[in-house]
């Protein structure tokens, strides 16, 4: 549908909403609602296909349409709040994970909230090396994923929505607990307390617009972060960033345009080649001795627990000692309970 096509049933919408003639504004508006998402596909995709509308974006439709109704009828305040429902809803991937999201440590937990909007809550686990190469254990991951190649490094980012700090960090292990070895994936993970991930957070990032192919192929060396959202292992939103200094307010830049569809997996497997990924470590082995043994009692999971000032000294059974904090170890055998 061209343009000016486009333009006409829109005007035919808006004459309609003055005339009273609902029905026929509410068509109008709904063919060109369908229209706004019909896309081309490939030369090998058989042509155009339609591709229906994200929840996001109905909502937003819908709110747009009450808003023109309520002003049709003389409204006022209903006019302002389905338009800012409206806004809200189109613009809620910056709200929740946006560079301008002011984000502040929760102590003595693993989360971190919202300033301006106190019911987003945030977390960083850290994946650790499994027995399988690092790639080949991310292979099926499912959601978000904050990449630091040049460290060796990678951070499973969750976010929920809850009215207190009860409720987000049940649903924040409960959103782990699908990484976790044994649901599909071969990952040990170990969240981050809330000073850790504030670390993450204050710095500054430049995005340098880099685009999947070219980490594939033609990446010389490692950039400092790369943010993948990818459903099964593959790749739907990319972005990549260069450090630029430490920042305030704290905020973390979220996944960036598009991506053509690439596995994670060969994504990694290209970034292992610039800086190669490290092997498993005493903490791997922690977090597996914890999964291995889950069911059983703490003191049977661990050889023994010290107190550390604000940090637990955690003896592994494998005799290792780490020096964890009490949010983490919570959090931890929570995860692998």
């Amino acid at each position: 549908m061209g343009l000016l096509w486009k333009a006409l049933v829109l005007f035919v919408g808006l004459a309609s909403l003055t005339l009273g003639a609902w029905p026929l504004s509410l068509v109008s508006f709904a063919y060109l609602a369908v229209s706004l998402f019909r896309r081309r596909q490939g030369k090998g995709d058989g042509g155009w296909a339609s591709r229906l509308p994200s929840s996001r974006h109905a909502i937003a439709g819908l709110c747009f349409v009450l808003a023109l109704a309520a002003f049709a009828s003389g409204g006022a305040y209903s006019v302002l709040v389905f338009l800012g429902a409206a806004v809200t809803a189109t613009s809620w991937p910056l709200l929740t994970r946006g560079p301008a999201l002011e984000l502040v440590p929760v102590e003595g937990s693993i989360l971190l909230r919202s300033r301006w909007l106190p019911f987003i809550w945030h977390c960083f686990a850290e994946v650790k090396p499994g027995t399988a190469d690092y790639p080949r254990s991310l292979a099926s991951f499912s959601g978000d994923l904050a990449v630091f190649p040049r460290a060796g490094k990678a951070y499973a980012v969750e976010t929920c929505i809850a009215l207190g700090r009860r409720e987000a960090e049940e649903k924040m292990v409960e959103r782990l607990r699908r990484h976790s070895p044994g649901r599909g994936l071969s990952i040990p993970i170990l969240p981050l307390d809330s000073r850790s991930s504030e670390e993450l957070c204050a710095r500054s990032w430049r995005n340098v617009g880099v685009k999947g192919e070219d980490l594939l192929t033609a990446a010389s060396s490692a950039p400092a972060l790369v943010r993948v959202y990818s459903e099964h292992g593959r790749v739907r939103r990319l972005g990549v960033f260069e450090l630029e200094g430490f920042s305030r307010p704290k905020a973390f830049p979220g996944p960036g345009s598009r991506a053509g569809g690439p596995l994670l997996w060969e994504l990694l497997e290209s970034l292992g080649r610039i800086a190669p990924w490290p092997n498993p470590d005493g903490l791997s082995g922690l977090v597996e001795s914890i999964r291995s043994t889950a069911g059983e009692p703490l003191g049977e999971r661990l050889d023994s627990l010290e107190s550390s000032g604000s940090n637990v000294l955690v003896r592994s059974l494998g005799g290792d000692k780490f020096e964890l904090s009490r949010a983490q170890l919570r959090a931890l055998v929570a995860i692998y309970s």
